[in-house]
C-alpha cells in the first residue's frame, strides 16, 4: 500500500469511527441522531417535542451508519458525511416548522435508501 493510500484508509477509518460513535454510544435505548437532553437549535427541540420527527430522525441514524460503514469500503466516507452535513444545515433551517422538518426527514430517508425523490 502506498503512503497515501495508507493516510487515505487511515482518515476514512477515523472519520468513521468518529461519525458512528454517538450512534453506538446510545445503543438500544435510543439510536436518533442527537441527545435530546443536550438539544439546543430550535429544530432540534422542535424534532424532541413531535414523536414522529423523533422516530424519522432515528430512521435516519440507522440508515447513515449503514451508509458510512459501506463508504468505508469504497473511500466514500467524506462524501456521505459532507452530503449529510449539507442535509443537516437544510434540517435546521426548517427552524420549528414540523412540516418542512419531515418534508426534510423524508427526502433524506429516501436518499439513504438510494430512492432520491
Amino acid at each position: 500500500m502506498t503512503k497515501f493510500k495508507k493516510k487515505s484508509f487511515a482518515l476514512a477509518i477515523s472519520t468513521l469511527a468518529f461519525a458512528t460513535t454517538p450512534f453506538a454510544m446510545l445503543g438500544n435505548a435510543q439510536a436518533q441522531s442527537f441527545s435530546c437532553a443536550n438539544a439546543q437549535i430550535p429544530s432540534e427541540m422542535a424534532i424532541c417535542n413531535f414523536e414522529t420527527l423523533l422516530i424519522k430522525d432515528e430512521t435516519v441514524a440507522e440508515l447513515l451508519a449503514a451508509k458510512l460503514v459501506s463508504a468505508s469500503r469504497s473511500n466514500g466516507i467524506l462524501a456521505v458525511s459532507r452530503d449529510h452535513s449539507t442535509w443537516l444545515k437544510k434540517r435546521n433551517a426548517c427552524q420549528t416548522d414540523i412540516e418542512c422538518l419531515e418534508k426534510r426527514y423524508d427526502e433524506r430517508i429516501e436518499k439513504l435508501m438510494g430512492r432520491e425523490l
